[in-house]
């Protein structure tokens, strides 16, 4: 299976669960509850890491402008921008 193909059928998969994960974690920061960042696509907390500008940029226009992503989905989405 090709890595491309495995990224868009994960995320077609999983996107039920991540979705739910993103409602609550939604929920929890508007309650006043929780304040930790949490990555736009599937929902877990984020660590910071670095980018350059011009990869940030190819990315953000490929994800569809979510400005938070953790290590994996960046990754993924960088990997689908090329």
């Amino acid at each position: 299976m090709k890595y491309k193909t495995e990224i868009q059928l994960r995320k077609y998969i999983n996107k039920p669960l991540w979705m739910v994960r993103i409602f609550f974690k939604k929920l929890l920061f508007k309650l006043h509850i929780r304040r930790v960042s949490f990555c736009k696509e599937c929902g877990i907390d984020v660590r910071d890491f670095d980018v350059m500008d011009t990869q940030w940029n190819r990315v953000f226009k490929y994800n569809k402008g979510k400005n938070t992503l953790c290590w994996n989905c960046y990754c993924d989405y960088e990997y689908l921008s090329k």
